[in-house]
């Protein structure tokens, strides 16, 4: 069992990944553009997850952190670009209904997500667990690179009121 102060620095290290992400959001856009940063960097990211099951007691939890840290990292950075663009490609009439919709599915997965862990967890233990969710996670950058994301540079800015933008 791990002292409550050590847990706190594993989570202290996903939490700098995380404004890391954010400070990296307008860099890698204006290099990249939006739309292909955004593809570029969790397709980037992605493979750290595996770093998180790879970590053993000792000098080995460095793995779990430093892949936490990227992970977080990617997804802040992600989610500040794709907001910005909520923002302006919504019309504002929409936009509360459009944030709170889109909110409400991504909270509503977590609980899924802790039960079929705790059951994972408690049926095949925890490191089979986590190497299924992570190669999960690795294999979700194939829904990325099938996406029209990779065929864009930037995401639109207004909605053009047709179907393709």
């Amino acid at each position: 069992m791990w002292p409550p102060p050590a847990v706190g620095w594993l989570g202290a290290a996903g939490a700098l990944g995380g404004v890391a992400g954010a400070a990296l959001a307008r860099p890698v856009t204006r290099r990249h553009g939006t739309a292909r940063g955004v593809l570029l960097v969790l397709l980037a990211v992605t493979p750290f997850g595996l770093l998180l099951p790879s970590a053993r007691p000792g000098a080995g939890v460095l793995l779990y952190a430093a892949g936490l840290a990227v992970l977080v990292g990617g997804v802040v950075l992600a989610n500040v670009v794709l907001a910005g663009f909520r923002q302006r490609y919504v019309p504002p009439a929409l936009l509360s209904r459009v944030v709170a919709t889109s909110l409400a599915a991504g909270q509503a997965t977590i609980p899924l997500g802790a039960v079929t862990g705790g059951a994972l967890g408690q049926w095949l233990g925890l490191r089979p667990t986590m190497w299924i969710m992570v190669s999960l996670l690795v294999a979700s950058a194939a829904l990325l690179i099938a996406s029209p994301l990779r065929r864009v540079r930037d995401l639109p800015d207004a909605w053009s009121g047709t179907a393709e933008s």
